[in-house]
């Protein structure tokens, strides 16, 4: 059954991006990379915005690197930063 529209006069979108705006929190990711070398994080926020890279070799090579993220920080990252 459907629920009859709250009549406030949002778009269906504006209400989609009213509802995720998150905790409040800073982003995991974003925190990780505003404390690398600069070059280092344009490098990887490069390659976090390019959609056909998939999240988990992007984690292990952050892990390789030293870089303590999660599988779940970065994917929430890319779906929630704009990136």
């Amino acid at each position: 059954m459907v629920n009859p529209p709250k009549g406030d006069g949002m778009s269906f979108a504006d209400e989609v991006k009213k509802e995720n705006r998150g905790t409040g929190q800073r982003c995991r990711t974003c925190v990780l990379l505003e404390q690398l070398d600069p070059n280092e994080a344009a490098e990887i926020a490069t390659v976090l915005a390019d959609k056909t890279v998939p999240t988990e070799p992007i984690v292990r090579a952050m892990n390789n690197r030293g870089l303590d993220i999660s599988g779940n920080a970065v994917r929430k990252h890319r779906l929630r930063c704009g990136v």
